[in-house]
């Protein structure tokens, strides 16, 4: 039995009456928009959090290239001068890190809430697709109710004809 009427992707219910579309169906396209707004969100989120892991990984491999030049030089022989730049640039390398990984704590507290957002968006957008369904399947009955009183009723009819000849 093909069904008298169906759900759109769009969210629109087709070959029905408005007393019988589902109720929450615009409540139901927002949550669905928002969902899918949040996993924008948590994606962009996520980037951001990648390039400044990134950045963080840079920082530490030019302090580590740092350290192996002043050795190198140590071991060559330089100035104490030379060694106190060394040793100044190390440690601005050093809070240049620092300062990096604090933002990288900041994208990855970011990208978290963002993921704790969706999972809430999704968990909502079920209940409501449950509640649809049930809504579907409600009126299905209803419909294969009136459909077999019709039915009930023409059968009647051709047994008991009216103004009938009992």
């Amino acid at each position: 039995m093909v069904p008298y009427w169906t759900y759109s992707r769009t969210g629109r219910c087709s070959d029905i009456s408005p007393r019988e579309e589902f109720r929450l169906e615009r409540l139901y396209r927002l949550r669905t928009q928002m969902t899918e707004a949040k996993e924008v969100l948590k994606r962009k989120a996520d980037e951001e959090k990648e390039i400044a892991r990134e950045a963080v990984d840079e920082s530490a491999a030019r302090i580590a290239r740092s350290i192996g030049d002043t050795l190198d030089r140590t071991e060559r022989g330089c100035s104490a001068r030379q060694l106190r730049q060394d040793h100044s640039y190390r440690i601005r390398l050093e809070r240049e890190r620092t300062k990096r990984e604090r933002v990288l704590e900041t994208k990855e507290d970011l990208a978290r809430s963002h993921h704790r957002e969706l999972v809430r968006a999704k968990k909502d957008e079920q209940v409501l697709e449950k509640l649809r369904q049930r809504h579907r399947s409600s009126m299905v009955k209803e419909e294969r109710r009136r459909e077999q009183k019709a039915l009930d009723e023409a059968a009647g009819r051709t047994f008991y004809p009216k103004g009938g000849d009992e």
